[in-house]
């Protein structure tokens, strides 16, 4: 159950899976709520995306991991965008600045995390949806080959460094979107 899983994982009350990504290995329990919608797929995207740009990479915030990994979930981005635009409304939007420090695993506000979470997702899906996939590949193949981001970013996208990325994203959730 869900308390065993938390026991044995050390893993927040509300996390319902994480991935052991060096072993390959998906922690959950039986009959955890979304199993097949999205925590088989998240937990695969981080296996996956690590496997290609390396476990090891420290080049990689956590943003970047869960966006790639929420992006997989096929429920996640319609309840992402309501969050965000809720958060663009009430000024709570977090940049991507503060985002590089936010950890989800210490932080106790369940509405702060899915803003993360929420926001690493649009994130990811500007950049392709933008951009395409051929860059966000290109991209990956950055972070694997330099294991630097900014080079990465500037790599595959018209992008001088973050801070750039950074306004590009929030200018374009202030675009008309489909929910």
């Amino acid at each position: 159950n869900a308390q065993d899983y938390q026991t044995a994982t050390g893993q927040p009350n509300w996390s319902v899976g994480c991935a052991a990504t060096k072993d390959k290995i998906i922690h959950t329990y039986p009959y955890a709520q979304g199993f097949f919608e999205s925590i088989l797929p998240h937990e695969m995207g981080h296996i996956i995306f690590r496997e290609f740009v390396g476990f090891d990479n420290h080049a990689i915030p956590l943003w970047l991991d869960e966006g790639v990994a929420s992006y997989q979930e096929r429920t996640r981005r319609q309840s992402a965008n309501m969050l965000i635009t809720e958060a663009i409304q009430n000024r709570k939007l977090i940049n991507l600045e503060k985002l590089f420090s936010f950890n989800p695993q210490v932080i106790q506000d369940r509405e702060l995390i899915n803003l993360f979470y929420a926001e690493s997702l649009s994130i990811i899906d500007y950049l392709i949806k933008e951009f395409g996939t051929d860059n966000f590949v290109l991209f990956c193949q950055g972070l694997r080959d330099k294991r630097d981001l900014t080079k990465a970013l500037t790599y595959a996208y018209p992008f001088r460094d973050i801070p750039d990325l950074d306004k590009a994203w929030q200018r374009s959730l202030n675009e008309p979107r489909p929910s």
